[in-house]
């Protein structure tokens, strides 16, 4: 439920039908910080940020309440 119905991931980990991530299942995911989340796919990985304020994470900048795919 939550961001996995958003994104359309079923209950093996395989997103269904998100762009480029159709098809790529889940390897890693894991918190960065209390509202941040690096989830990694078989081909990119989606750094999302819940919190009010952008994140810089290494070369990464996620914006406040958004995400970067790379």
């Amino acid at each position: 439920e939550g961001m996995a119905a958003a994104f359309g991931i079923d209950g093996d980990g395989i997103v269904d039908g998100v762009g480029h991530l159709a098809g790529q299942k889940i390897v890693d995911h894991a918190y960065l910080a209390e509202d941040v989340t690096m989830t990694k796919y078989e081909k990119a990985t989606v750094y999302v940020n819940y919190g009010t304020e952008a994140f810089v994470y290494g070369d990464k900048v996620i914006p406040a309440q958004g995400y970067l795919v790379v």
